[in-house]
């Protein structure tokens, strides 16, 4: 809720949800209002900095993992059109087959 005035004065209240009420806190109208009003308004600011890190990191994740599917898949392309197989988590180079070896002399 914040600052209020009444009949010109500015009083400080906080309202907290309690189960499905909300529910006014009075914090007064002097210097400790005045501290107690700025420190809500730095926690505030804590709160949407680390929600705003947290969509931060969620992109790069994100980004990442599109990064590393494509290096995937162009690295299949790539080894696949090199004449290697993917053998046991390896990629392997096919061997020839005898008899067309022995054949070729």
């Amino acid at each position: 809720m914040g600052w209020k005035t009444i009949n010109g004065r500015r009083y400080y209240y906080r309202s907290r949800r309690v189960g499905e009420r909300v529910v006014s806190e009075y914090y007064g109208a002097g210097e400790v209002a005045d501290l107690i009003a700025r420190l809500d308004n730095l926690d505030r600011i804590k709160r949407e900095t680390e929600r705003e890190g947290l969509r931060c990191e969620n992109k790069v994740d994100d980004l990442l993992a599109t990064l590393v599917a494509e290096g995937k898949s162009e690295a299949t392309s790539v080894l696949t059109a090199a004449g290697c197989h993917h053998h046991k988590g390896q990629w392997r180079h096919r061997r020839r087959r005898r008899h067309l070896d022995a054949g070729a002399s």
